[in-house]
């Protein structure tokens, strides 16, 4: 349903004065997130929020704080007769604006993303799809027909299991998948450069949006044109709405795919990303594999699952992942000791210094990603620590869902075995 203009918050109409392009001339350049975010931080430092931006009084000192021109400051912010005329149209596309600021805001993107999360979304569509969740499925635009074909089975099979499809929308590898998640009756988010707007009203699209399947979203003006920049920067909102990556085929040190995947592989807690390999896939699909992703397994045709593709993380990563190598381990909590008491000797890595928490937290039957976000570590980590304790003996396996349990405390050398 279309957001009415007084749905919308206060906070978002601020942001989108100082952020959103509202008219070919409006004679003054919008913020860009980097200077928007200096704004942000001048306002929380004074416990204020962007609509205190409206009260004049609050225009100076913040711009001074944000290092932004107070006159530019002001001008922007007086463009409500530009913003009414804007939300009005919209409106009548059934376009809704969120900022970061709103409650329903994607989660994901704030946690994953910190201050590279957009300061505005425009939407269309399943709003309850916010929360994100699945596989983000991305590839070539000149995807050859045996990775168009791969992409359409995956996409099919994640339909079937339930697991959400996100990709970008662009032709080839993103409209394959998605169209084929649609067809199955799944559920699918976009994150579109360009052309919310013009892309809503497609035939396919319409009826997706109007059965609940689909959500469109960009950070750009639902009008805007194609622009390799948009489509490059977007690329990391993919893999931030999902729980996994799958990279079709990328062409090795060029094109928006590889440069997606390299630049969420850097992260400090990326997203698992899986590969296509094949005998006939591009070099850049490989040169991922080098970088670290995780070959797609090859397994019986049937849905996927968050629990399969914990499985697949669970097979194909070393027994643990060097995430904190070079750091100081955590500080160890001591005891008054007597002089003459030797000194507690530190773990000797990190999976030994989390192995206690680890353990104590698997007193229930848990699984890998309810652990990760307990934790707050990435699924991958998890899967890593997981791995090593079941190999000691630490931790039980359990199937039908997966599912982790601890067979003994870790802590004192005895085993406490519980029943089968």
């Amino acid at each position: 349903m279309p957001q009415a203009i007084e749905r919308m918050s206060e906070d978002a109409k601020v942001i989108l004065l100082l952020c959103g392009h509202l008219a070919r001339t409006s004679g003054v350049k919008p913020l860009s997130l980097g200077e928007y975010n200096q704004v942000a931080r001048a306002l929380r430092e004074s416990d204020l929020r962007p609509a205190d931006l409206l009260k004049p009084k609050n225009v100076p000192f913040t711009s001074e704080a944000a290092r932004i021109d107070p006159e530019r400051l002001a001008k922007l912010l007086e463009r409500g007769m530009q913003l009414g005329l804007a939300i009005e149209e919209w409106n009548q596309g059934g376009v809704w604006v969120l900022c970061r600021s709103d409650s329903d805001y994607p989660e994901r993107f704030k946690s994953h993303l910190a201050d590279q999360a957009p300061a505005i979304l425009f939407g269309v569509g399943n709003r309850s799809l916010l929360k994100g969740g699945g596989v983000a499925i991305v590839g070539s635009r000149n995807v050859d027909d045996a990775g168009r074909a791969f992409a359409q089975d995956v996409a099919v099979r994640c339909a079937r299991g339930g697991m959400p499809v996100v990709s970008g929308g662009a032709r080839g590898v993103d409209e394959t998948a998605m169209s084929a998640a649609l067809v199955e009756g799944g559920e699918v988010v976009g994150l579109l450069p360009d052309k919310l707007l013009r892309r809503s009203v497609k035939r396919e699209a319409r009826d997706a949006l109007a059965n609940g399947q689909l959500l469109l979203l960009t950070p750009y003006h639902p009008e805007a044109g194609f622009n390799i920049g948009n489509a490059m920067a977007r690329n990391k909102l993919i893999y931030a709405m999902a729980d996994y990556g799958l990279v079709v085929c990328a062409t090795y040190n060029r094109g928006g795919t590889w440069a997606g995947a390299i630049e969420e592989m850097r992260r400090n807690r990326p997203r698992p990303i899986f590969v296509r390999i094949e005998s006939t896939v591009p070099d850049g699909n490989k040169k991922l594999v080098d970088r670290g992703a995780i070959p797609f397994p090859e397994s019986e045709p049937g849905p996927l699952t968050d629990d399969w593709f914990n499985e697949a993380v669970d097979a194909k990563l070393p027994a643990q992942i060097p995430l904190f190598q070079g750091l100081p381990l955590p500080d160890t909590v001591k005891e008054p000791v007597s002089l003459q008491a030797p000194s507690l000797t530190p773990p000797a890595s990190i999976y030994e210094a989390i192995k206690p928490v680890l353990l104590n937290a698997l007193d229930e039957p848990t699984p890998t990603a309810e652990l990760a976000e307990q934790l707050e570590v990435s699924k991958s980590q998890m899967a890593a620590w997981i791995k090593r304790a079941v190999e000691e003996g630490a931790v039980r396996k359990l199937t039908r869902p997966v599912r982790y349990v601890r067979e003994y405390d870790g802590t004192d050398g005895e085993r406490k075995k519980r029943p089968a």
